[in-house]
């Protein structure tokens, strides 16, 4: 591949700052294309200008847009088979916050009514809803430069002697036991829990 177009290995996945524009990668096995939907406002109802993610590295899908930078407002659209009863309930009247997104924008305004990809009142999944639904979802963010991990370093941790522990915040801190205060359980308490390696 020409320098132009990197291996699919080397695109990272979401919205990237590159020489000139922004790239935006979007991941999908069975899409039959796929569009990244600018937006001036978090609240704006329509997309100012959308741009389909023509290149492709198998499921991979990217395009770069020029003349946009870090501040612009994006979200996806993808066009695929709607067909529940295969698991496939693409539908681009939908749209979808990228998951790679680093940084998101407005108010998940909840309407039960538009935000299933069929029109939920009919109890039918099998009947497509085509109204869209931009007004009321977050708008991702393009970030401009690389993540800051102030200064805390990869733990370079070999994998056959790594563990991968899920749990919820409130599950592990419930209990009393835990040590961890019930009054520091507000929305930013995720700041001030911390689990030692010899603890896990």
């Amino acid at each position: 591949m020409s320098s132009d177009h990197p291996d699919h290995h080397e695109i990272k996945q979401g919205a990237h700052v590159v020489d000139g524009g922004v790239r935006f990668a979007l991941w999908s096995e069975h899409a039959e294309s796929a569009y990244v939907c600018l937006y001036d406002g978090h609240e704006a109802a329509q997309p100012s200008r959308t741009f389909e993610l023509v290149e492709r590295d198998g499921p991979l899908r990217h395009v770069t847009v020029p003349g946009v930078g870090p501040g612009q407002l994006y979200g996806f659209r993808v066009r695929g088979p709607y067909d529940p009863s295969r698991g496939h309930r693409f539908n681009r009247h939908k749209l979808l916050v990228d998951p790679y997104a680093r940084a998101i924008t407005g108010k998940h305004v909840w309407r039960d009514d538009l935000h299933f990809g069929y029109r939920r009142e009919t109890r039918d999944d099998a009947l497509i809803d085509e109204r869209p639904n931009d007004a009321w979802v977050p708008k991702c963010v393009v970030a401009g430069g690389p993540f800051d991990w102030e200064g805390v370093a990869a733990p370079r941790i070999p994998f056959q002697d790594l563990v991968i522990y899920e749990a919820s915040l409130k599950g592990v801190s419930a209990h009393r036991s835990s040590g961890f205060a019930i009054r520091a359980r507000t929305r930013d308490s995720s700041k001030q829990f911390r689990v030692s390696p010899r603890s896990a």
